[in-house]
């Protein structure tokens, strides 16, 4: 079941500038981002838990053992590197990845093979924005952009998570991934969010 715009941005009605600079975009880009609200229903959940970092695999598991019954849960990442494991039929570990493309990649297969068309997104606060551009590049490049309904799961930062230095640092990754080809556009994402908003 996709999720309605209505769900996850309350109603924005999205306004764009005829030829903006990078700079304008990242800021649109990061306003729009913002207005992502958590569903009530997911069919999935996906963790980005780097290696190891505790306030990210625990933000997963809060939200998997509070999501309706059929959900998967989604590491990408080694199961050594989760410090909580679980054993369950509804969790998959992907192992030992090269970067977050080769990760966001074998999500996607998964949710596909799965049939599971919906799924919060969950990683550092700090790199949620970067990691959500990275999938949005994998599903475009799988052509899946009409199959799935990815939100991600902006919730207060904890401990760590946030620092300004951070966030600075991810925003010059966007930049540089999106030239490699690795991150989606700021155009990518726009039409995407559109696209929800019709859906």
């Amino acid at each position: 079941m996709h999720t309605t715009f209505a769900e996850i941005t309350g109603g924005f009605k999205m306004e764009r500038l005829i030829q903006p600079t990078w700079e304008h975009q990242c800021s649109l880009f990061m306003y729009y981002f913002g207005s992502f609200q958590l569903p009530e229903k997911v069919s999935a959940i996906v963790c980005f838990p780097g290696e190891g970092e505790k306030d990210r695999i625990d933000l997963a598991i809060e939200l998997f053992e509070e999501s309706v019954y059929g959900t998967l849960l989604l590491f990408a990442g080694s199961q050594d590197d989760i410090t909580e494991k679980r054993k369950s039929e509804r969790i998959f570990y992907q192992g030992r990845a090269n970067n977050t493309p080769e990760q966001a990649e074998w999500v996607l297969k998964v949710l596909k093979d799965k049939n599971k068309k919906s799924f919060v997104l969950t990683t550092a606060f700090y790199h949620l924005p970067r990691a959500f551009l990275t999938m949005l590049r994998q599903i475009y490049n799988m052509k899946l952009q009409n199959y799935f309904a990815m939100v991600p799961a902006i919730l207060p930062p904890k401990n760590h998570s946030f620092s300004e230095e951070r966030v600075g640092a991810e925003i010059e990754r966007i930049k540089i991934y999106q030239e490699k080809g690795d991150v989606a556009s700021f155009d990518m994402f726009f039409e995407y969010f559109e696209q929800l908003h019709l859906g």
